[in-house]
C-alpha cells in the first residue's frame, strides 16, 4: 500500500531537496512494519516538464531477516544511461549517499495524522506543536507507516541546463508491471 509522497526543501539546508515515500498505514498496527521485499519502489522525476521521467530512483528490499532488518539497495537512473547505485544498507538507519545526502528506510510517523493530544493540550493554553518524538496520536507516536526518506542535493533531481521546475511521482512495480501508485501531488520548485 502505497500512501503519500511528499517533496519539499530541507528544513536544515535550503540547497537540498527531501522526498519522502509512505507505505504500508497503520504498519505496526496491522503487524506491516517491512517493505515488500523484492518490489521496485520507484520515485520518477521529470525537470524538462514533458510530463516523463528523465530521472529514477529505484529502491529494492531484500527479506526481512529474523529481527525484521531488511537490506536495501538504491539506485538512481537518468533517463537513457546506465543505473549507478547510490545506497547500500539496512532498515532503520540513517546511509551517506554516494555524492552526498542522506537516506533512510524505517517505521515513521504519519505526518498526515494529527497529534490530536497536543492540540488538546493547546487548546487548554499549553505549547504546540510538541518537541519532536512526543508528539502522540491515536495510533501512538513514531509508528504509523513505513518511509522511505531520501535528502540529496537539489541539483541532483534538476536537469543539468538549469530548469529548477520538477516533477515527481512514484510507483511500486513488480516484475516490470506496476502494481500501485499513490495520488500525485503538485509540481514545485528545488
Amino acid at each position: 500500500d502505497l500512501a503519500g509522497l511528499y517533496v519539499f526543501r530541507s528544513p536544515s539546508n535550503a540547497g537540498n531537496t527531501v522526498v519522502v515515500l509512505t507505505t504500508n498505514p497503520f504498519a505496526d498496527f496491522f503487524n506491516r512494519e517491512r517493505f515488500t521485499a523484492g518490489a521496485n519502489y520507484e520515485i520518477k522525476v521529470d525537470h524538462t516538464g514533458e510530463g516523463r521521467q528523465d530521472l529514477t530512483f529505484r529502491i529494492k528490499f531484500r527479506p526481512p531477516d529474523a529481527q525484521g532488518v531488511q537490506k536495501l539497495k538504491v539506485t538512481r537512473q537518468v533517463s537513457g544511461a546506465k543505473s549507478e547505485v547510490i545506497v547500500e544498507g539496512t532498515t532503520g538507519q540513517n546511509i551517506a549517499v554516494k555524492g552526498g545526502g542522506l537516506f533512510r528506510a524505517a517505521l515513521a510517523d504519519n505526518p498526515e495524522y494529527s497529534d490530536s493530544a497536543g492540540l488538546e493540550q493547546f487548546l487548554t493554553g499549553g505549547s504546540f506543536p510538541r518537541p519532536i518524538g512526543l508528539a502522540k496520536n491515536f495510533y501512538g507516536p513514531n509508528r504509523n507507516v513505513m518511509a522511505i526518506v531520501m535528502e540529496l542535493p537539489s541539483a541532483r533531481f534538476t536537469n543539468p541546463f538549469g530548469n529548477a521546475i520538477i516533477g515527481v511521482w512514484a510507483r511500486l512495480s513488480v516484475g516490470g508491471a506496476q502494481v500501485e501508485a499513490p495520488v500525485c501531488r503538485d509540481r514545485g520548485a528545488v
